[in-house]
């Protein structure tokens, strides 16, 4: 997959500094997570962030994320959920 030829290049330049975090797990359905009691709010890709965070951008990255859209879609995937409050409080 996508991921699995991306996470050694990731983990490379997190080992030379420069990323702070690593990607360190993946889901293909994040769906899956709703029988835990989770509840899927939003899926986005990292070339395609919501429009408030795209604007604050710097202008660089702005017109070069469409361009990496094709390779970055198909690697890299947040998912935000809704955690019940009996789950926070555990």
């Amino acid at each position: 997959s996508a991921y699995t030829l991306a996470v050694p290049v990731i983990d490379r330049m997190a080992d030379k500094g420069r990323m702070d975090a690593r990607w360190s797990w993946f889901c293909e359905d994040p769906h899956e997570f709703e029988s835990l009691g989770l509840t899927l709010v939003a899926s986005i890709t990292v070339a395609r962030p919501p429009r408030d965070v795209r604007d604050r951008l710097p202008l660089g990255y702005r017109l070069t994320l469409p361009l990496l859209r094709p390779l970055l879609d198909a690697m890299f995937r947040l998912n935000m959920f809704r955690v019940p409050e009996q789950l926070v409080n555990d």
